[in-house]
Order: structure tokens, then C-alpha cells, then sequence
């Protein structure tokens, strides 16, 4: 009689969950495992053995009819003896929970499976995965060291440099910056070039993603960009995490490496990067992402240098100069009496006459420059108090043009 394998317990299966959700899990822990089977490991036989499984599992939970029987049959399957229950693969067993997002299980079965095999590196390197997810960096640590000591024949190197350069980043992260956070950042990157070394193409596309994240950190941010274009380039299918993981990791060093004082200098540049992802080989919807943000990015740019020479433009406004003119009443005054005694001695007496025109002449031409002169003063005020305004207003719309956050975080 052929094996009935509980894949409820098998691969951490929420027996309250729909056989979609089933599925997705399940695709899920597939996923995962096929960037590791292909290379040799202590977990290799073990994680075929899992595919195999995986698939079967697939096949009995494709409808519910086919879960109901399979419940069933489950239901009258003998229970574990105390040998078979010794027999259990815990190691296994752990990841299958950690790659289902079951994390008690997962700490529990790792916990077992460090207690089943003490002396090999692959249980303390999935516990120090669960202690990761749990934001327990120390312990995590702990783990990937003893990790790194017992895989003496480096069986599982890709492994234990992943999880060990994961756990120096956070460690750096943690400890607040300064030389000690320096030396845990150098001490991951070293973790991650050695794991690419025997890396599958996926598990380089995720360590490629973690190296880049390591030297956001260090503010690196140009070798951080190139370290995501070469995981992001890689031809796999990568797990959601990693996939949205590396496309962040592009968008956010885009935002830093192109930070200069200049924006139309800015924009040039986010131009370059723009033909640069443009020209790489990469999924649609990750070129489609990056470039949507590269191009927010220009558009800002553009913005605040249209905004910073409207700024220059106002700021040479000037203000008008001495105290406003007043109006020449007297001279209109006299200009008047002028006119009426040019007309009335005009017939009698023409040279008199005549002086009293010149003298009209001369006061009407002063009136005249004197309400230019006001009217000048007028509208170079009324000119620097709109340029004010307007000062103001486009001030405030450059506070406002710097470009919100809208990925999410998800780094372990």
C-alpha cells in the first residue's frame, strides 16, 4: 500500500483554509525549493523528495471533492508510531513552515530539528531564517555562526553565507551606525559574494537583491543600483518578495544617486538611468515600475527647475524707491492763474502775455513728469507686491514637490 503523507503537517497546511489558498501556499514552497534542488546541498535528495510531494499534494487539493477524500482517507490512516514520529525530517519539516509564512510551527520544528542533527549546518541555518522573521538578530547570530562552523565542507555554503549576510545586514542596521555597523555591512557583503559563487540563477537573483540592500546602507547607492540590475536581469521567476524586493531597491537608489543641487542637472542624469533600464532585460512590469518612478522622478525635476527660475525671475522684482510722489497742487495752481492772466493781457499787451504763456507751458510740463513720476512709483509697487505674492506661492509648491514613498518594506 502506497504512503498516505500528511501534507497538513508535511508542509505547515492550514487545514481551515480553501483548496485556492491551498494551492497558492503550496505553489509558494515550490517555488522556493526549485531555486535551491538544482544545486548540490545536504537538503538536495530531501527537497526532490519534497517537489515530488508538492506536486502530488497539488493534485489532491485541486477541487474539494478531492480534499474530502483525501480527509477522509486521512482520518482512517493509523496514527505515527513512536518510530515513525523519531523518524519525522525536521529540518525539512522547518522549512516547508517557514516557506508557508508559518512561523511558530517553523521556530518549533527548527528548535526539533537542531536537537535531531547537532552536528549539521542546514537546521541552524533555517532556525536562524525563523529568528530573522522574528526580529531576533542576536539569536539569529547565534545560529548562523554555528551554522557557519559545522558546514566545515562548505555542503551548504550557499545556504549559510545567505543567511549569514542577512543577519550581519540587520545586525549593522541595529547597531546604529558607526565603525562597528561598517564592519558588520563589510562582513555581509563578504557572506554574499562568497554565496554567489555556487548560487542557482534564482538564489543569485535573491542574493544580488540582499548585497544591494546591504550597500543602500553603506549609502552606496550606485553599486546598490548596480547590484539590482544584475539580480533583477537574471531570467528566473523569482518569488514575489525578492521580484518586488529588487524593484524598490532600483527605485529608491534612482531617488538617492541623482540628488544634486541642480534639478535640470538631476533630470539629465534620471535620463541616463531611464535608457539604461530602458535597454535591460527584464520582466515588463518590473521595467514598468522602475521606469514609472524614473519618470515621476523627471517630472519633479522639471518641475523645480521651471519653479526655481520663476523664483529668480520674482526675486529681481524691485521694490519702488523713496516715499511715494505727491500731487503738484500748487503748481496746478499757478498754472492756472498763469492762464488766466495770459488771457487777459494777451490783446493789451503781447510781450506780457507772452510770459505768462512760457510760464504756463513750464508748470503744466512739471505737472505732467510729476504724475509720470507717481505713476511709475504706483506700478513698481503694485509690481513688487504681486511678485511677493507670487513669491510665497511658488515657494510653497517647492516644498511640496518632493515625491512620497509608495513601496512597502519587506526585507527579510
Amino acid at each position: 500500500m502506497a504512503e498516505l503523507v500528511n501534507y497538513y503537517d508535511e508542509f505547515g497546511l492550514n487545514r481551515d483554509d480553501t483548496v485556492s489558498q491551498i494551492q497558492s501556499v503550496l505553489a509558494n514552497i515550490k517555488l522556493q525549493l526549485s531555486s535551491k534542488v538544482s544545486r548540490p546541498s545536504s537538503q538536495q535528495e530531501k527537497w526532490q523528495k519534497q517537489l515530488v510531494w508538492i506536486d502530488q499534494a497539488t493534485e489532491v487539493f485541486k477541487d474539494d471533492d478531492s480534499r474530502d477524500k483525501y480527509d477522509i482517507a486521512l482520518r482512517h490512516e493509523d496514527a505515527p508510531t513512536a518510530a515513525q514520529e523519531q523518524a519525522i525530517d525536521w529540518t525539512t519539516r522547518a522549512w516547508n513552515y517557514y516557506f508557508s509564512g508559518d512561523n511558530g510551527a517553523a521556530f518549533v520544528a527548527a528548535r526539533k530539528a537542531k536537537e535531531q542533527a547537532p552536528k549539521d549546518a542546514m537546521p541552524f541555518v533555517v532556525s536562524s531564517w525563523v529568528q530573522l522573521r522574528d526580529n531576533e538578530w542576536r539569536q539569529a547570530k547565534q545560529d548562523a555562526d554555528e551554522a557557519f562552523v559545522l558546514d566545515d565542507q562548505a555542503t551548504d555554503s550557499v545556504d549559510v553565507q545567505m543567511v549569514r549576510g542577512t543577519v550581519y545586514y540587520f545586525v549593522g542596521l541595529n547597531d546604529g551606525g558607526g565603525e562597528k555597523a561598517g564592519t558588520d555591512f563589510e562582513r555581509s557583503l563578504t557572506s554574499f559574494d562568497r554565496g554567489l559563487v555556487k548560487a542557482t540563477p534564482a538564489e543569485q537573483s535573491e542574493l544580488y537583491w540582499r548585497r544591494g540592500l546591504t550597500l543602500y546602507a553603506m549609502h552606496r547607492f550606485q553599486d546598490a543600483f548596480a547590484s539590482a540590475m544584475s539580480g533583477i536581469t537574471i531570467s528566473v521567476e523569482n518569488t514575489d518578495m525578492v521580484q518586488h524586493g529588487l524593484e524598490k531597491l532600483m527605485s529608491d537608489c534612482v531617488n538617492q544617486l541623482d540628488n544634486v543641487s541642480d534639478p535640470a542637472k538631476a533630470a539629465q542624469l534620471y535620463q541616463g538611468h531611464q535608457q539604461a533600464v530602458q535597454a535591460a532585460a527584464m520582466l515588463p512590469t518590473s521595467k514598468d515600475a522602475i521606469l514609472s518612478n524614473i519618470s515621476a522622478n523627471i517630472a519633479r525635476c522639471q518641475k523645480l527647475d521651471s519653479l526655481r527660475k520663476q523664483l529668480a525671475q520674482l526675486g529681481a522684482v524691485k521694490d519702488a524707491t523713496g516715499p511715494q510722489p505727491g500731487t503738484p497742487t500748487l503748481a496746478i495752481g499757478v498754472a492756472v492763474v498763469a492762464f488766466i492772466i495770459m488771457i487777459a493781457v494777451f490783446g493789451s499787451s503781447a510781450g506780457a502775455g507772452l510770459i505768462f504763456l512760457l510760464i504756463f507751458f513750464a508748470l503744466l510740463a512739471y505737472v505732467i513728469w510729476t504724475f509720470t513720476k507717481r505713476s511709475a512709483w504706483t506700478s513698481a509697487r503694485n509690481a513688487y507686491s504681486s511678485a511677493q505674492t507670487q513669491l510665497q506661492s511658488v515657494q510653497q509648491q517647492l516644498n511640496a514637490t518632493p515625491i512620497d514613498a509608495i513601496w512597502m518594506k519587506d526585507q527579510s
